[in-house]
Order: C-alpha cells, then sequence, then structure tokens
C-alpha cells in the first residue's frame, strides 16, 4: 500500500475474504497542499473511473 507501483502475487485459493480498505491511501491532510485545479483534477479521475476520454475531463 506504501508502494502504488509493487504488485503482490496472491493465490486465489488462500482468499478468505476481500475487502475494501478503512484506511485511505492518500496521507491526512494531502490536500490542503494542492492546488485548485489539482484537486479538480482529481475529483475528475475519480468521477471518471480513470478515463482521460470520460466528460469529467472536459475543461470548462
Amino acid at each position: 500500500m506504501m508502494n502504488p507501483s509493487a504488485t503482490t502475487s496472491v493465490n486465489v485459493n488462500d482468499l478468505v475474504s476481500i475487502e475494501a480498505s478503512p484506511i485511505s491511501m492518500m496521507p491526512p491532510s494531502l490536500i490542503n497542499t494542492m492546488s485548485r485545479d489539482d484537486v479538480l483534477d482529481l475529483l475528475a479521475y475519480f468521477i471518471s473511473g480513470g478515463d482521460p476520454k470520460d466528460p469529467a475531463f472536459r475543461k470548462k
């Protein structure tokens, strides 16, 4: 989780459950250091599911 580009292989037969983490990977207060445009880009990313062709990325 601390290295987003790292991957870990897990045998599917070893899984007991799959759950969302209750802890965000975004450090607390990080948004306070972001510019308005950075926050809008982040929201567009979330809304679009990461699809750069989604209308959420259109400049207004």
